[in-house]
């Protein structure tokens, strides 16, 4: 992941997973498709930890909030996921697109039914674009993870920004930029 798929070598994915090179080629029949695999794995894995249903959880907003909190969670601790990512993305991002993709579709579904749900209730406002509000998100949560000495820059205190001063800040800008305008009371 340190080098991205072009900087990767078979040899060192081999060594460094004790595995024999050759059995990487039978059970994966290529370097592009070892790759697919891993990041396909790393997305589902994202993906399912951030867009489950929380057990008990019925109100909309708290159901986006909990899907908010857990990405965050998940990229806290798992820093390697974003350099994965930042690598897919600089190469053009070609080599897993329809295998990201279709996965993201089928795990978004609960996102979306939350703000569908929400929309309906009239909790939010009516004909968000989920996957807008998704990447967003995403990106809002992302950067506290590789942004973040230019964060403190540009806030002037060169200090970085505690994790859950971020994820607080970005709880209160998306529930109520998604709040329907009756119900900008109760963001939180």
């Amino acid at each position: 992941m340190e080098s991205g798929f072009d900087g990767a070598r078979v040899d060192e994915i081999a060594r460094r997973s004790r595995s024999n090179k050759r059995m990487i080629y039978v059970y994966f029949g290529s370097k592009e498709d070892l790759y697919v695999e891993v990041l396909r794995t790393a997305v589902g894995a994202a993906l399912s930890s951030s867009f489950q249903p929380d057990e008990g959880i019925d109100d909309p907003r708290e159901q986006v909030a909990a899907a908010v909190r857990n990405y965050f969670n998940f990229l806290r601790d798992n820093p390697a996921y974003l350099r994965l990512l930042a690598w897919e993305n600089l190469s053009g991002g070609n080599r897993a697109g329809d295998a990201v993709l279709s996965l993201a579709a089928s795990q978004h579904e609960y996102l979306t039914a939350a703000v569908r749900r929400g929309g309906e209730q009239g909790v939010f406002r009516a004909g968000l674009d989920h996957s807008r509000l998704v990447a967003l998100v995403a990106g809002m949560i992302s950067s506290h993870f590789t942004d973040a000495a230019r964060h403190a820059a540009l806030s002037g205190t060169f200090e970085p920004v505690e994790a859950e001063v971020w994820l607080d800040t970005i709880l209160d800008f998306v529930l109520a930029g998604i709040a329907s305008p009756s119900d900008k009371g109760r963001s939180k």
